[in-house]
C-alpha cells in the first residue's frame, strides 16, 4: 500500500484531513516523506533533523528528550529502530493512533514475488547475490530493505529481494515466496530485551513464508530450527551425510572444491569472484534461496561477477599500505570472521557505539592477528576494559580515543609498506556517524588524506 492511498483511506474514515507524523529521520522515513506531496507532517526525533535532507513540504519539528510527548497524530510512521513498547507510543496507539513502518506498508497487499533474507551476519551480501542471480531471468528485480532501496521507493517490479532486520521482524511477519536466515549470533542486545526476544524476532521471518531456508552453521540457528522442516539447508562446515540430519528437502554443501546441491555439482569454488569462507557461505545461501527460480548458468554467472559490497573487507591500497574498510562489522562475531578471513598481521581500529555484546570470546583472535589496536568511542572503551580485565593483548600496543580520526592516526603511526590497517569496529557507527556507511566513507577519506600527507612529506 502507498502512503498516499493510506492517507486517503484515513481521510475518508475520519471525515477530515489526518494528522501525520514521523518518528525518527532515517533513510526509510525520509523515503516515505517523499509520498506526502505537500501534506503537513510532524517529525519527531531525539536529534534535530537536517531540514535540507527532507523533501519539500510543511513540517513541524519536535526534538530533544521529550520528542514523543503530546502525540496527537492519527498516523505515526516509525523508523525500524523505534521500539513500540515505550509508554508514549502505547498511549498513542490506545488513543487511536496508527503505528506503521515502510516495511509494513510494502507488505500490506503486496503482489510481488518476495525473497526475504535476514540473519545476524551476511544478509546484505546474500541478498545482493540473490538479486543478481534473479536479475538475469527476471526483468526489473528490485533489492529493497536494509542494504538496498527503501521499501517506499519500490518501483513496481514483480520480483523483490527484501533484506529485513530483527527490528522490523519484531512487528512484521512478511508473506513471501521464500525466506532465508543466514546466521544467528547474539546481536542488538542493547535494543532487544533479551537474546530469546532477538531469536523470536528473527524466526518471525518464517511464519508466512512458502519456503524456509537456513544454515545450521551457527549453533543458535541450528538449535532454533531443529524441529523445522525446511525447503533447503546449506553449510560450509557440514558434509552431505551430516546435513541429512536436518529435516529438509534440499541440501547444499561443499565437496571436492565444488558447491553441490543434492548430489549435483553446481559451481567450482575456483570460479567464484570472492572465495573467503564467509562469502562462500553467503553465496551458498543465495543459491539456496533462488535455485528454483534461476538456472545453473545464471547462478555461475553471478558467482563469477560478484566481487563484494562496499564497507565489507574493501581494500584501499595507499603507498604500499593495505587499508581495509570493513565498517559493516558491527559485532564482535563479524570482527572475528574478518580477522580469520584476512589471516595476516593487522593494525586494528575497534569501537563506536556498542550493542551490549562481549568481546571476550575473541581475545585469542586479537592476540593472534592484531599487532596494534586503536580503540575509539564508548564501545572501544568497553572493549578495552574487558580485554584488560581478562589480561588479554598485554603485549600489543593499544590506546583509546574519542573519535575515529584519532584512532586512525594511531593505527597508522609507524606503518610501512606491506602493513595492513583494518577498520573492523565490532560496534555500530552511531554517535559519531549516522551509519556504518558514513563511518566507512570517513575511513576511506582518512586513507586518501594519508596518501596526500605522505606525498607532501616526501
Amino acid at each position: 500500500m502507498t502512503l498516499v492511498k493510506l492517507i486517503g483511506m484515513l481521510r475518508q474514515r475520519l471525515g477530515r484531513e489526518p494528522a501525520v507524523g514521523f518518528v525518527g529521520c532515517g533513510a526509510s522515513t525520509l523515503a516515505l516523506s517523499e509520498g506526502l506531496h505537500g501534506h503537513r507532517a510532524v517529525i519527531r526525533d531525539r536529534i534535530e533533523p537536517d531540514l535540507k535532507a527532507l523533501p519539500e513540504g510543511d513540517y513541524r519539528i519536535i526534538s530533544g528528550e521529550s520528542y514523543l510527548s503530546g502525540i496527537e497524530e492519527d498516523l505515526l510512521l516509525l523508523s525500524p529502530s523505534v521500539r513500540r513498547d515505550c509508554p508514549e507510543l502505547i498511549a498513542a496507539e490506545r488513543n487511536g493512533c496508527l503505528l506503521l513502518s515502510d516495511a509494513e506498508l510494502f507488505f500490506d497487499g503486496c503482489d510481488c514475488e518476495v525473497y526475504a533474507v535476514s540473519g545476524s551476519d551476511g544478509k546484505s551480501t546474500t541478498s545482493a547475490m540473490a538479486a543478481l542471480m534473479l536479475s538475469y531471468g527476471h526483468p526489473e528485480v528490485e533489492l529493497l530493505g536494509n542494504g538496498g532501496t527503501p521499501f517506499a521507493r519500490h518501483r513496481g517490479g514483480k520480483t523483490v529481494v527484501a533484506e529485513l532486520s530483527s527490528f522490523q521482524l519484531s512487528y512484521l511477519t512478511p508473506t513471501c515466496e521464500a525466506a532465508l536466515l543466514t546466521t544467528l549470533t547474539p546481536n542488538h542486545l542493547n535494543w532487544h530485551a533479551s537474546l530469546s526476544e532477538y531469536i523470536s524476532a528473527k524466526l518471525n521471518l518464517f511464519k508466512n513464508s512458502k519456503r524456509k531456508i537456513y544454515s545450521p552453521d551457527t549453533e543458535l540457528l541450528g538449535e532454533a530450527c531443529k524441529e523445522l522442516y525446511a525447503d533447503a539447508v546449506y553449510s560450509v562446515k557440514a558434509s552431505a551425510s551430516e546435513l541429512i540430519r536436518c529435516r529438509s528437502e534440499h541440501f547444499i554443501y561443499l565437496e571436492d572444491g565444488y558447491i553441490c546441491r543434492d548430489g549435483e555439482r553446481l559451481l567450482a569454488l575456483s570460479e567464484c569472484g570472492r572465495r573467503e569462507a564467509h562469502n562462500i557461505h553467503n553465496l551458498m545461501g543465495a543459491i539456496a534461496l533462488v535455485a528454483d527460480a534461476s538456472d545453473t548458468e545464471d547462478i555461475r554467472r553471478a558467482a563469477r561477477s560478484f566481487h563484494g559490497l562496499e564497507h565489507r573487507l574493501e581494500h584501499i591500497p595507499v603507498r604500499g599500505i593495505d587499508f581495509i574498510n570493513s565498517s559493516i562489522d558491527t559485532t564482535p562475531a563479524r570482527m572475528g570472521a574478518s580477522l580469520t578471513a584476512l589471516d595476516r598481521p593487522l593494525r586494528l581500529i575497534l569501537g563506536g557505539l556498542g550493542k551490549g555484546l562481549s568481546i571476550k570470546e575473541y581475545i585469542p583472535l586479537l592476540e593472534k592477528y592484531a599487532e596494534r589496536i586503536a580503540f575509539y568511542g564508548d564501545a572501544g572503551k568497553e572493549y578495552a576494559d574487558e580485554i584488560g580485565e581478562a589480561g588479554g593483548c598485554a603485549d600489543i600496543p593499544c590506546a583509546h580515543f574519542n573519535r575515529l580520526a584519532c584512532a586512525f592516526d594511531y593505527a597508522v603511526e609507524g606503518a610501512s609498506e606491506g602493513d595492513a590497517v583494518l577498520l573492523s569496529p565490532a560496534a555500530t557507527g552511531y554517535g559519531e556517524f549516522k551509519s556504518f556507511k558514513e563511518r566507512g566513507e570517513a575511513f576511506i577519506s582518512y586513507a586518501e588524506k594519508y596518501r596526500t600527507n605522505k606525498d607532501r612529506k616526501d
